[in-house]
């Protein structure tokens, strides 16, 4: 308890004297820096740190990822009031587009020659130095493309691409990388968004007639189809029934001879034939029916 009442006392004290008591965040470094000079005395670690009154002060500098948020509505901003980026397409179109930007200094030994050249907190670096390339890099890459290009998925990515190259060499003697550059959001003046939602729904009316229009082809092309098969099955049919018939005529016009024909004949007219035979006479059939060929008289 009497070392943590020293301590205390001693913060309190510094603090009195010249606010020279800073705490230093997760993911960044405390430079301690000359009053007189300006010169970097220590990079320092995260933790409570102390600085001499009226000699010293400590700046803070982030080493972790940060994000640059450029939005017209909707979401926090760095940059008050509707900071949207207004671009213009290849064909001078001019819209505006929310973006960010993803980006960190490499290494804590980079934040040094950061500071001294820019003698500046980090976040008016960004503010003051990096927002302007931010949205130049985005302007230029999207006035290389036309607006129905720049504004589609692919489009978009390719906007990003070419800014995430430009800014690259920009901002790489400065030591910083850069993750990340993001389209989040387009919007479209009025009258433009209302003729892409026009020739939108009649590239969509188009599509479906052509849609009904093919498959109307095909139920035709089938019903087409469907009827010549039955016209040749039922052809094909007619010719065996033909073929059929015609084997069987002459299969019976084999079996027939003129006395099977002349017994048929007359059983056909049994009816109304009558035969008279003289009583006491004798008779036999093949002397009434015409012999076969090759047939012997009894």
């Amino acid at each position: 308890m009497p070392r943590l009442s020293v301590l205390l006392a001693a913060v309190i004290a510094a603090t009195t004297l010249g606010g020279c008591v800073a705490y230093v965040r997760q993911g960044h470094v405390g430079l301690l820096v000359d009053d007189f000079t300006g010169e970097i005395k220590q990079v320092q670690d995260p933790g409570l740190r102390f600085a001499l009154p009226l000699r010293e002060h400590i700046v803070e500098y982030p080493v972790i990822v940060q994000q640059y948020v450029m939005v017209r509505r909707g979401e926090r901003r760095e940059e008050e009031g509707d900071d949207g980026v207004r671009v213009n397409s290849l064909e001078g179109l001019s819209f505006i587009v929310d973006a960010s930007v993803e980006f960190v200094v490499r290494s804590k030994q980079d934040v040094a020659p950061l500071y001294q050249r820019y003698g500046l907190p980090f976040d008016d670096i960004v503010q003051g130095y990096y927002r302007s390339r931010f949205k130049a890099a985005l302007t230029t890459a999207m006035a290389s493309l036309p607006l129905n290009e720049a504004i589609s998925g692919e489009g978009r990515r390719k906007v990003e691409t070419m800014a995430l190259a430009d800014l690259r060499k920009t901002m790489e003697n400065d030591h910083i990388d850069l993750h990340a550059v993001l389209i989040r959001a387009v919007y479209l003046p009025d009258a433009i968004s209302q003729a892409i939602s026009d020739k939108t729904r009649a590239e969509n009316d188009l599509e479906r007639a052509r849609t009904v229009a093919r498959q109307k082809v095909v139920e035709a092309e089938a019903s087409a189809q469907a009827s010549i098969v039955a016209a040749e099955g039922e052809a094909k049919a007619r010719i065996i029934r033909a073929d059929a018939e015609a084997r069987a005529n002459q299969v019976v016009g084999k079996s027939l001879t003129d006395r099977l024909i002349r017994k048929a004949y007359i059983e056909k007219l049994s009816d109304k034939l009558r035969l008279v035979i003289p009583p006491g006479a004798l008779y036999n059939l093949h002397d009434i029916l015409p012999a076969e060929p090759g047939d012997k008289k009894p």
